[in-house]
């Protein structure tokens, strides 16, 4: 299983990134290029940034995608986590998503390391309902840029939060959720399976034909959160609203997002919503918690 973030780091080294107001889309293409093994790309075993110059050089993916560095037109800052730096861009009259390290973090080659395996393995995927690379560009070890398309549509969170309330499963939910259980399949079919392991509202972008598509691949956490992020996020698209959103103490007091994850993790507060999918899942013998295969049939479960 390939992980986007190493286990056991600190959390200096999550790049947890709020993406709302990022939108990047990609071609209706399938990639079956094998991800390549992180073996083959120690993190730790540094030699220096020779070596790292060495893995922009010598990888066939990233020579591929390798666009211009001039090019590129770097806009405003649309959001940072701890160690990189999310842009507004432009490359040639195209208006992009630029990622890139903090500049106070491109000195320290571990987070250089990290950064370009982890453009390695977004190199080799490409699906409708992922996100699509238009390149990756670098002046110098220290400075690597990963762009993406721009949809100014907006994101999951963002429209569910907007039009949720006038929007059904009838007239695009339905659409919605099929479209990011593919991607999930995809993801999880690889040679070598990778998990998105964020998966959330924020991190399903739009397109301008209503289109998903996932992006934000960077949280340690098991190949089983995404299904279990995908039945929340299912629970989300059908009520527009957050999980938990109106969850109250016994005196009536809001409870803060702390409390409620505590609350979730001690299992004493369930989350329960009134869908069709939810009998048809437990209806299910493969298992008690379906794959976002058995998602995908079960759609002759439902009356859509």
């Amino acid at each position: 299983m390939i992980s986007f973030s190493h286990l056991g780091q600190s959390n200096e080294m999550r790049d947890i990134v709020s993406a709302r107001a990022i939108q990047t889309g990609g071609e209706d293409t399938f990639s079956t290029r094998r991800v390549p093994p992180r073996e083959a790309y120690e993190l730790g075993s540094d030699s220096g940034p020779n070596y790292v110059w060495r893995l922009l050089q010598e990888d066939r993916n990233l020579a591929r995608m390798r666009i211009p560095y001039k090019e590129i037109k770097l806009r405003a800052m649309l959001s940072k986590s701890q160690t990189r730096e999310i842009r507004l861009g432009e490359y040639r009259n195209q208006q992009v998503v630029v990622k890139r390290l903090l500049k106070t973090k491109r000195s320290h080659i571990f987070h250089v390391q990290e950064f370009i395996y982890q453009i390695q393995i977004r190199s080799t995927l490409a699906h409708p309902n992922i996100v699509t690379l238009v390149g990756v560009a670098w002046s110098s070890v220290a400075d690597v840029m990963l762009v993406m398309e721009h949809y100014p549509l907006g994101d999951l969170l963002t429209y569910l939060q907007n039009y949720g309330d006038y929007t059904s499963w009838e007239r695009g939910k339905y659409r919605l959720a099929i479209g990011i259980a593919r991607a999930l399949v995809y993801l999880h079919s690889q040679p070598t399976p990778v998990a998105h392991r964020d998966l959330r509202a924020s991190y399903v972008l739009l397109t301008e034909t209503m289109r998903p598509k996932l992006t934000g691949f960077d949280s340690p956490y098991t190949a089983k959160s995404d299904i279990y992020a995908f039945g929340v996020l299912l629970t989300e698209l059908d009520t527009a609203s957050a999980p938990f959103h109106d969850a109250v103490s016994p005196v009536g007091t809001k409870l803060k997002p702390i409390q409620i994850l505590n609350e979730v993790m001690q299992g004493t507060m369930i989350l329960i919503e009134d869908q069709p999918l939810l009998n048809c899942f437990a209806s299910s013998k493969r298992s008690m918690f379906p794959s976002e295969k058995t998602f995908i049939n079960a759609n002759t479960c439902t009356t859509l």
